[in-house]
């Protein structure tokens, strides 16, 4: 699920940060060019107050600062003619013969970044969307493709979140197939032929361990009119 592979990136991410705080150094001081004595309250702020990474909406009664992983859509991008994508050709597999029905899926997901100060909450983002931006190399491991990153400011909705938490969001999107067992395509299949039929390969197998009593001819093989 993309949703459990952002969680694994963002807590990797944010492990590996917080053991080499000198990628805060150069995000900072050399990409941003912020003044050392800001790039070191940084430092300082990110190893006392680690961010919480969770699934679902922040809740008020959370632990900040904190990260939530939100689905804002998905869909079917493209499918396949009939959505067909194979068969299942294992031998003694109860799903041996069994259809496989594949689309393609776009996904589009929402990190917020939640936490008491303005400032620090433009920090995190910041962290957080260079982590995102560093894993695309793990998220094409687990499928993914046609990565997007993005952001925005959201609008304080008291209705949500207290009035002293700030907000950015990092946007996520990409792409993945989405394979599914189609059991019920097995029913009505037929897998064995009764009587007699033609020998095409010899296999047992192709015709249902029925026995084969007839052998083709190709002309010249048999009389002179070319049968036999």
């Amino acid at each position: 699920m993309i949703e459990r592979y952002l969680f694994t990136a963002l807590k990797d991410g944010v492990a590996y940060v917080t053991a080499h705080p000198e990628i805060l150094d150069a995000l900072f001081r050399d990409y941003y060019e912020l003044e050392i004595t800001e790039v070191e309250a940084i430092k300082r702020i990110w190893a006392e107050q680690p961010i919480n990474i969770i699934h679902g909406y922040p809740r008020v009664d959370g632990k900040f600062p904190q990260a939530s992983i939100v689905l804002s859509s998905e869909n079917e991008a493209q499918t396949y003619l009939g959505d067909v994508a194979g068969q299942v050709d294992e031998p003694g597999d109860p799903a041996d013969g069994a259809d496989l029905r594949s689309a393609i899926w776009q996904h589009q997901y929402a990190i917020m970044v939640v936490t008491e100060n303005p400032d620090l909450t433009l920090y995190y983002y910041q962290i957080l969307k260079s982590v995102l931006l560093a894993a695309a190399s793990y998220f094409i491991t687990q499928g993914m493709f046609a990565m997007q990153v993005g952001g925005q400011d959201l609008v304080p909705d008291p209705a949500y979140l207290p009035e002293h938490l700030w907000v950015r969001q990092i946007t996520f999107g990409c792409q993945s197939e989405f394979i599914r067992l189609d059991l019920e395509s097995l029913t009505g299949k037929t897998w064995q032929i009764g009587g007699i039929h033609v020998d095409s390969t010899g296999s047992p197998r192709d015709v249902g361990g029925v026995k084969t009593l007839v052998t083709t001819y190709t002309a010249g093989e048999g009389d002179d009119d070319g049968q036999k």
